[in-house]
């Protein structure tokens, strides 16, 4: 998935957003560092790599949206473009964990939320939309009512599965309407494609996302096993 370009995503069209991912995960331990330490000059930073992007990718003959290239050196460049809005998710987590006490009224939150229906409409850079959302969810965390809501089970379960219902739900729906298409209504094809596609997420939630966490978790008490206390 790392040297993946454009003709690789063909069979899952939405996997263009994983190769990105996969390239971000190398580089975020260190983004990680320079944040905790120096988060202005990483703010800085993401300024320069988005500004490079938005210059170079024109010359190279690609136009927003920005996916995925069809040749790697390109598509480095999009990677770069993207950093900085995952860099912006960073620097909100940054935010929220060192700033638990601040509350955001209710009001505010509402009309964050009705101004997002208008925000995409007018603004299409990526880093500015990644900027509003994090502005959201940060607001939302910081109301009691908002955040009793998004602790709800339901939406704590859609949560959990939402990465990989994303990745699954384009082949179960292409899967599901091949196979029913002139046997049921198309309004309950699209019921089934969306149960399906819900089972799939969990599975997948469940046997990679959540082993995958315990691995690491695991290979990371090897590589750092707690100290003895040492008595006085």
């Amino acid at each position: 998935m790392i040297f993946a370009v454009e003709g690789d995503t063909r069979f899952n069209v939405v996997s263009w957003s994983l190769v990105h991912e996969m390239r971000f995960s190398l580089v975020f331990p260190l983004m990680a560092l320079l944040l905790c330490r120096f988060p202005r000059s990483f703010v800085g930073l993401s300024a320069v790599m988005y500004a490079i992007s938005l210059a170079i990718l024109p010359a190279l003959g690609l136009k927003p949206d920005y996916l995925i290239a069809g040749y790697l050196g390109a598509d480095i460049f999009i990677t770069l473009h993207y950093l900085p809005c995952f860099g912006a998710g960073m620097l909100a987590a940054l935010f929220v964990m060192r700033n638990r006490t601040i509350r955001v009224p209710t009001t505010a939150v509402v009309l964050l939320l009705i101004l997002s229906m208008a925000v995409p409409r007018y603004v299409h850079d990526d880093l500015a939309l990644a900027i509003w959302g994090s502005l959201i969810i940060i607001a939302s965390i910081a109301n009691a009512r908002f955040a009793a809501v998004l602790d709800g089970k339901i939406l704590q379960y859609l949560g959990r599965i939402s990465y990989s219902l994303y990745l699954v739900h384009l082949p179960v729906a292409w899967l599901t309407f091949f196979l029913l298409d002139d046997r049921l209504p198309l309004a309950v094809i699209a019921m089934v494609s969306l149960l399906a596609s819900a089972i799939f997420a969990t599975v997948l939630e469940r046997c990679v996302e959540r082993t995958g966490v315990q691995v690491g978790k695991v290979l990371l008490k090897r590589q750092n096993p707690p100290r003895e206390r040492v008595q006085a």
